[in-house]
């Protein structure tokens, strides 16, 4: 799980992911908002990636947690223990391991007042439907931003520098050009169709928070040939992101960073 982060009104597209995130939505589906047990602690790495929608559920759900940030060199050492080798990891108070960031977003939602992932069927479909557009958002960049780091996982086993760069350049160039806009556009269709101002109307879900750092990403400039002004052709993508970003748990879990 290790990250380093069309308009229209039909999302049938929505795909396979949908599906599996239904269906732990179906287990969860008649548990009630409760407090937790204890304090949690979140281990991943000092980057935003797959650990930063968990880290902005529990805080927007009032879980205490340890925000642990796991520096690159003493990983191996951590990934050892780890069981399926790989970050973000949940621990409870009773040395539970929990893995999975997708699975811990949803069990942060069930937490708090409830409006992150609300017991009612239909307002949890629509927040699937979300997440599922997530998920097609991350798996469109993968390439993108692996060809940069591992390109043998794609088959390139003997690139050059050059030749490397060369393609994770034709490749992001072709991703803003091509991808990013038919994700900007679902994403503003969502929002519009809701209502807003976030992704299933006037509360914050899981749905928010697994793409907000995802979205906003394209207009940090740490993806080499990826400008910051990546977002500015979609203003109602930009409103929503400030509203996320100015809802107050997630406006004091930033401050509480700097």
């Amino acid at each position: 799980e290790m990250s380093f982060s069309d308009s229209g009104k039909s999302f049938a597209f929505v795909g396979a992911g949908v599906l599996v995130g239904f269906g732990v939505a179906n287990l969860l589906c008649r548990l009630k908002p409760r407090k937790p047990v204890g304090k949690v602690k979140l281990e991943y790495f000092d980057i935003a990636g797959k650990g930063e929608p968990v880290r902005l559920a529990l805080a927007c759900a009032g879980i205490p947690f340890e925000d642990v940030r796991i520096a690159f060199k003493d990983w191996p050492a951590r990934k050892a223990t780890a069981k399926y080798g790989q970050l973000p990891i949940l621990t409870f108070s009773d040395g539970q391991e929990v893995y999975q960031s997708d699975a811990m977003l949803r069990w942060a939602g069930t937490h708090g007042d409830g409006s992150l992932y609300p017991n009612d069927p239909t307002k949890r479909l629509h927040i699937e439907e979300a997440m599922g557009v997530a998920a097609d958002l991350y798996r469109e960049w993968s390439p993108c931003i692996y060809m940069g780091m591992v390109p043998a996982k794609y088959g390139y086993d003997d690139l050059s520098k050059e030749d490397q760069d060369a393609l994770v350049k034709k490749l992001r160039e072709r991703f803003l050009a091509e991808q990013l806009p038919r994700f900007m556009g679902y994403i503003a269709d969502i929002i519009k169709d809701s209502g807003g101002p976030f992704l299933c109307g006037s509360d914050v879900t899981i749905a928010d928070l697994a793409l907000l750092n995802s979205v906003t990403y394209y207009s940090k400039g740490i993806a080499d040939f990826v400008p910051k002004n990546s977002l500015e052709p979609f203003p109602a993508v930009v409103a929503w992101t400030k509203a996320c970003l100015a809802h107050p748990p997630i406006a004091q879990f930033y401050a509480n960073r700097k």
